[in-house]
């Protein structure tokens, strides 16, 4: 059983310009339905009329062939149907004007030139796409190193492209991590961490311990110090003894008498 998906039908609809470009390509994918799913040869002709569509359909009931039950034929005389609607010295225009737009890489760049380069009919096509790159390449700075290369073949001029695109994009991505505040503190605390040196770390105690104890560590050294503040708020808090009060009237007095009246009172 084929389970091989067909082909999508030709489209005629578009550019006069590109016809024949994109039937050329149609066919190119046609070959290879053919050989997917090892059609026969008698039912090719009927194949390119029913996989290209209703557009095909109807041109293919126009044309006189020589040979009408073979495909080959069928699909050349299309070929001559869409060339005629060609102009190349328009087309070369419109390759002249093609530029690499913002959004778009060095690669589909060059994509876009091939394909408006096959309408053309240049005698060097890849010399062709090679000077448009030059005049067209986004990047300024690439078109000065593709000139001051001379001679480079077109496929190191898209590898340059693409290495120049690549290096862009992650120095973009530097700058951008290199402004969010998060991740200069992350990349901070990666460094700061990095050139600390290694301690061994001990147990923390909740035991009251002295500041040269053994396993005396930020925690022991908190709680020892809020049991502290406790026990003295309590005492604070505590009302004073009457024997106290005395005590404390007494120091007062002596506190007040005069050192003269006591030294006389010592001599006589």
């Amino acid at each position: 059983m084929n389970t091989v998906p067909p082909i999508e039908p030709f489209i005629v609809e578009g550019a006069p310009s590109t016809q024949a470009a994109r039937w050329n390509e149609w066919v190119e994918r046609l070959m290879f339905d053919f050989e997917a799913t090892k059609t026969d040869n008698e039912q090719k002709r009927a194949m390119v009329v029913h996989l290209g569509g209703k557009d095909i359909y109807c041109i293919a009931k126009t044309i006189n062939e020589a040979e009408p039950k073979m495909h080959l034929t069928l699909i050349a005389a299309l070929r001559t149907h869409f060339a005629p609607m060609i102009n190349i010295d328009y087309e070369r225009f419109i390759f002249r004007q093609a530029r690499q737009t913002a959004d778009e890489s060095s690669d589909m760049f060059y994509l876009r030139l091939k394909e408006l380069a096959a309408t053309c009919a240049f005698h060097n096509e890849n010399d062709e796409i090679r000077g448009q790159i030059i005049q067209g390449c986004a990047s300024s700075k690439l078109g000065e190193r593709i000139l001051e290369e001379s001679g480079r073949p077109l496929q190191d001029i898209l590898t340059m492209g693409r290495t120049k695109e690549l290096s862009k994009a992650r120095a973009s991505h530097m700058e951008a991590a290199l402004q969010n505040p998060i991740m200069m503190e992350q990349v901070a605390a990666m460094i700061g961490a990095s050139s600390k040196p290694k301690t061994h770390k001990t147990p923390l105690s909740t035991k009251t311990c002295g500041s040269a104890s053994p396993g005396h560590g930020p925690l022991a050294t908190e709680m020892h110090g809020a049991e502290e503040d406790e026990e003295l708020e309590h005492r604070l808090s505590d009302p004073v003894p009457e024997n106290m009060e005395h005590v404390c009237e007494r120091q007062d007095n002596d506190s007040d008498a005069n050192p003269r009246d006591e030294m006389e009172e010592i001599s006589g």
